[in-house]
């Protein structure tokens, strides 16, 4: 598989991961509410929040292991990596493209962030944990030298 067929089935499995668990939450949490209110509030979720933290954690980490392929050796590296890369994005998403939310303090931003990037994070790691053609190291730019550690 050539890297970016990988990097389009990494997409797409992490995407249907992630907004197919917000639905399934969704569908949960939301129960009492009315169905144009889930779908206003999923799509408002989605849309301004996940979609674009996912976007730029996964343009993010493509990139830095292509220029820092160390990183991309190990699952515990990917998850961390993943995970920083997320929480960087986060003021950026959360506080200029989230504007359905309207955070009352520090709890707020700290209690979205860690649910936002949880999410994004799982969503991301699951398919490389996984898939046997997305294991750690396959993004690397050496990653056919055969020294990736599992």
């Amino acid at each position: 598989m050539t890297w970016p067929v990988r990097a389009g089935v990494w997409a797409v499995l992490s995407a249907v991961l992630l907004f197919g668990g917000l639905l399934a939450l969704g569908a949960l949490v939301a129960r009492g509410l009315p169905r144009e209110a889930r779908t206003a509030l999923a799509s408002a979720i989605a849309l301004q929040a996940l979609a674009p933290l996912w976007a730029a954690t996964l343009a993010t980490w493509l990139v830095a292991s292509r220029i820092a392929p160390g990183l991309d050796r190990s699952l515990a590296r990917l998850a961390l990596g993943v995970a920083v890369a997320a929480a960087l994005w986060f003021p950026l998403v959360g506080g200029v493209l989230f504007s359905a939310w309207s955070p009352q303090g520090l709890g707020d931003w700290a209690g979205t962030c860690a649910i936002l990037v949880g999410a994004v994070t799982a969503a991301l790691f699951l398919p490389r944990w996984l898939v046997p053609g997305l294991h750690p190291g396959v993004f690397a730019r050496d990653a056919g030298r055969g020294n990736v550690a599992r």
